[in-house]
């Protein structure tokens, strides 16, 4: 279970794992490392529980995968509002995934700087 930003930078250490947002998360415009990468992708379900996680600034020009998960694989991400997103990145930027293959998807993104063409960036659905 997730309540604060602390522990949601931790989803990174156990990335097959099943989490639940219990709280809404305001990451107060630090700049944030994408959760999953090429080399090891997010591949668990992450379930916000209709809570919010604002204020997500991931200043990445010259990388690709860019996003609040990096790459998933088979991964479900359900029930999560991303508002007020400061995003930048090279190919593959989205909001809520830069790029990967997900088997179920619910979100929702308000106030986006500078204007995301797209909550998610080079995504396979199952």
């Amino acid at each position: 279970m997730i309540y604060t930003a602390s522990e949601l930078n931790q989803v990174r250490n156990a990335l097959s794992a099943h989490y639940r947002l219990m709280s809404d998360i305001d990451l107060k415009n630090e700049e944030f490392t994408p959760i999953g990468s090429s080399t090891t992708p997010f591949t668990g379900t992450f379930d916000g529980m209709g809570h919010s996680i604002s204020n997500l600034k991931i200043s990445r020009s010259t990388t690709d995968n860019v996003g609040l998960f990096g790459q998933t694989s088979e991964a479900t991400i359900r029930n999560l509002d991303i508002r007020n997103v400061n995003l930048s990145g090279r190919d593959n930027t989205g909001a809520l995934a830069g790029f990967g293959r997900l088997r179920r998807w619910k979100n929702g993104v308000w106030g986006c700087l500078p204007p995301i063409t797209s909550v998610l960036s080079n995504i396979d659905f199952k």
